[in-house]
């Protein structure tokens, strides 16, 4: 958490220093790609997301009469490959998470079987019920995992913790703060005709979680609170809100691109007013941070990958966007698995303390941008032994290896190291 927490200060200092221009995502309907959501600080010090959207089935959602047929738009919460994770974008409807206030499980609530039976019937048709994805759901109450083609989200996933991130729990957007607008959804008018009650000025809504709890002989079912917060009700057979999610098959044709959305659109802070320098998002090569929005660069921030060979890639998209990676931040390989890392040539800046706390003992350097300043104190506390410099040809590796003798010092590096020619 103190990494995260300083993180953010930086963040602070670098914005009253370095006056970044606003993102506008004009061109993304006009090539969609559908990612990972984006994580970023507004001016407030906020904690704030952007989420790639689609259109995906159809329920009703202006006409509170319920006839009109509207299409759905889902929020993407991760993608792995042709897998989309969605999450209605508002709540849809007003359901109890069970009849009576009796002891239950996510296998048996009635909720459940109101997702996979009625709401799965009417709001996809045949060729759309064919492009979700049957899921295997982890409950940890006494009803064990389940089947499901809908459900909803538990706690845990509504709930991020970034510091105890070890690449198996997913960024899904949402914020670790206890009050986070990541969390936070308006009611369709449909659902409000339901029952679902909005409150204050821009009309958020509470709205079920699975996660399931019995105690002093009380069921409890959690719920997200209009304000982000999450906790057990023990007024267990309520109607709330409820937001759906599902895995997409993207390589069907069923679904549109909806473009992107903000956390802050609940503040009336539309996307192509939001300000993504510094923003991060979780990728499968790991997470990166956004150093420069005209330039188009990002940093890696975390390596999430298992893999004991780990070589950053060139460029990643995020918001449909291409960036160069060009920089490795502090403690980027902490908790990592990698003990081999191989620099590629986009890459010219190395923080202080960039290898902290890793297992890597060699980097491969095949950049040509480095300089003393740029790797300045970059193996402070780090078990790297070898640097292996390998930019190009024989004589180009002979020329940088010259040089970057001179810059991998332990007194400008941090630590003593062998520098040679190899891959």
């Amino acid at each position: 958490m103190k990494r995260v927490f300083s993180g953010f200060l930086a963040i602070v200092m670098c914005l009253v220093l370095i006056s970044s221009a606003g993102v506008t995502f004009a061109d993304a309907a006009s090539k969609p790609v559908v990612g990972n959501p984006i994580t970023y600080t507004d001016k407030n010090i906020d904690h704030q997301a952007v989420w790639h959207s689609v259109y995906f089935g159809s329920y009703p959602q202006t006409d509170s009469d319920g006839v009109n047929m509207e299409p759905i738009k889902w929020r993407v919460l991760q993608v792995n490959g042709n897998d989309a994770f969605l999450i209605s974008d508002q709540i849809l409807d007003c359901q109890p998470y069970h009849k009576e206030a009796v002891e239950t499980t996510w296998a048996n609530c009635y909720i459940r079987e109101w997702l996979n039976k009625y709401f799965y019937s009417r709001a996809f048709t045949d060729a759309e019920k064919a492009a979700i994805i049957t899921t295997t759901v982890k409950n940890k109450d006494a009803g064990g995992n389940t089947k499901d083609s809908v459900y909803l989200l538990s706690e845990d996933e509504a709930v991020f913790d970034y510091s105890s991130n070890s690449g198996k729990n997913p960024v899904y957007g949402f914020d670790y703060d206890t009050y986070t607008a990541t969390r936070t959804a308006r009611p369709t008018s449909y659902a409000r005709a339901k029952g679902v009650r909005a409150y204050g000025d821009y009309g958020e809504a509470l709205w079920y979680l699975r996660t399931y709890a019995f105690s002093d002989n009380k069921p409890y079912a959690y719920a997200t609170y209009r304000d982000g917060r999450t906790f057990g009700y023990p007024d267990f057979d309520i109607e709330r809100g409820i937001r759906p999610v599902l895995h997409l098959d993207l390589s069907s044709s069923v679904w549109k691109y909806a473009g992107l959305v903000t956390s802050e659109e609940v503040n009336n802070v539309l996307v192509e007013d939001v300000d993504l320098y510094f923003a991060d998002t979780i990728l499968p090569q790991g997470v990166f941070k956004i150093t420069s929005t005209s330039g188009k660069t990002v940093s890696l921030y975390k390596n999430t990958s298992t893999k004991k060979s780990y070589t950053p890639p060139s460029t990643v998209v995020i918001a449909n966007k291409t960036y160069k990676v060009t920089g490795i931040y502090q403690s980027a390989f902490s908790d990592s698995k990698a003990t081999k890392v191989t620099l590629g040539k986009n890459i010219k800046k190395l923080d202080s303390w960039a290898f902290q706390g890793s297992k890597v003992k060699t980097v491969v350097v095949k950049s040509k941008k480095l300089t003393a300043k740029t790797v300045k104190r970059c193996l402070q506390n780090s078990k790297v032994k070898t640097i292996k410099v390998y930019v190009g040809t024989k004589k180009q590796n002979k020329t940088y290896l010259k040089k970057y003798k001179k810059i991998f010092t332990k007194k400008n590096a941090g630590k003593k190291v062998t520098v040679k020619i190899g891959k």
